[in-house]
């Protein structure tokens, strides 16, 4: 059976394009059409195996209801939680989702904003890499923009994220406040921002202790399990 469309369904019920079009995006009791026709329409579209075009119907409304998300490691448990939970919301809302990864690379960042851009969605929630923000500020200015877990120094996107500096301040003068003396930070990707912070909290609680036998280590170089876990065993092998 051939697929229908909007001109086949109005060509076999005998109503407008319009009118046909209205009962199939929900719109008949809002344009007062009868109940009688739109359960004809309904049935021939059914019938038909009718599905609407979306890609012609976000050019013309200039709506997509997609949302693009971008994470830097889906592997990462903590970035598949985040993107399960943030497709939930968006789908709530109403909201499509495309999820890329951009495996903490600014070249499949890059990609991925020209992907999203390619696809017309309405807007990006973004866990961003690198350190400039000048790519997502330009697409900000007419695509909305907003940063997670992660955000650019001195930029005007907006972004919601964690105070880590105060997490790796809070966290180390915990352990100093239980008189441990020899302190390990196991960091992830050290180029990124929330391990600055980290680390930054790290040695702002160290220094603000006057210990002479205070002694402290940063190592490892990705947010991942198997770094963790790699290099809590070295430090347990090195006493």
């Amino acid at each position: 059976m051939e697929k229908n469309t909007l001109l086949t369904i109005s060509r076999q019920t005998g109503y407008s394009i319009s009118t046909v079009s209205r009962v199939l995006a929900g719109k008949g009791r809002e344009y007062r059409i009868s109940d009688k026709a739109i359960a004809i329409i309904k049935k021939c579209a059914a019938d038909g195996n009718y599905t609407p075009n979306l890609i012609a119907k976000g050019l013309r409304m200039n709506k997509t209801d997609v949302v693009g998300l971008l994470v830097p490691s889906i592997a990462n448990p903590f970035f598949a939680s985040f993107s399960s939970i943030i497709s939930s919301g968006l789908r709530k809302a109403g909201y499509n989702i495309i999820l890329i990864d951009s495996m903490e690379t600014e070249e499949l960042q890059t990609e991925a904003i020209d992907s999203f851009l390619a696809r017309k969605v309405d807007g990006m929630i973004v866990v961003p890499v690198g350190t400039s923000p000048q790519l997502l500020e330009s697409v900000s200015r007419h695509t909305p923009v907003v940063l997670i877990d992660r955000y650019y120094p001195d930029t005007r996107l907006p972004y919601v994220c964690t105070d880590n500096y105060s997490g790796g301040y809070l966290a180390t003068s915990h352990l100093i406040s239980r008189g441990y003396r020899r302190l390990l930070a196991i960091q992830g990707v050290q180029s990124s921002m929330p391990n600055r912070e980290r680390i930054r909290g790290f040695h702002a609680a160290i220094s603000a202790v006057s210990s002479s036998g205070m002694s402290e280590l940063v190592t490892g170089d990705d947010f991942s399990e198997k770094n963790g876990y790699d290099k809590t065993m070295q430090a347990f092998r090195s006493g």
